[in-house]
């Protein structure tokens, strides 16, 4: 069984050396069981880390590729305290949000620099849903003072930053507005 999932010379039960082969996805019309008695209906189950699907509830998710950073990057951006903070309307008519996270080297290693970024995903949960705007994407950018600044005045610092972005594209500031 295992065997039919991994390509190479393994024998059964031992998978080293076998790349896995993803299987391709095969809509099947029509409810029903096959003769395995299993569900024939193709449905994948909500991802719950991607946000609360209640009704009325907004929708999270995470930017995960570069193109996305530089897209957002050339948007509106503020800076308050701690936390520099980019916005990018999509205009796509997807009501979701997305949410990146990022921090350079200049504020520490490898583990500082770990330690602003989990703390500015806590600060984005908890905030995202009440101060972006839906459509739009954030990313968050830590600055000096992220990863030991108390937790409070760091939210306090994403909350300003976001008010400021959701006013009016006249009043926020852009890379433009500083000619690079």
């Amino acid at each position: 069984m295992i065997g039919a999932l991994f390509k190479g010379a393994a024998p059964e039960g031992s998978l080293k050396g076998a790349r896995f082969v993803r299987a391709p996805f095969v809509h099947l019309e029509g409810g029903g069981k096959d003769e395995r008695g299993m569900s024939t209906e193709a449905h994948s189950p909500p991802n719950v880390a991607e946000g609360d699907f209640r009704p009325g509830a907004v929708t999270l998710y995470r930017l995960t590729r570069r193109w996305q950073f530089l897209a957002t990057a050339k948007g509106a951006y503020s800076a308050k305290g701690a936390v520099l903070v980019q916005m990018r309307p999509r205009d796509d008519g997807d009501g979701r949000i997305g949410l990146g996270f990022t921090a350079t080297r200049k504020i520490g290693g490898a583990v500082v620099r770990n330690r602003a970024k989990r703390r500015l995903r806590e600060v984005a949960r908890a905030l995202a849903p009440e101060l972006a705007l839906p459509g739009s994407d954030y990313v968050f950018i830590a600055r000096n003072g992220a990863p030991d600044r108390p937790f409070p005045q760091l939210i306090e610092d994403a909350r300003r930053a976001l008010k400021d972005l959701a006013k009016p594209r006249s009043e926020t500031r852009t890379k433009s507005d500083h000619g690079q």
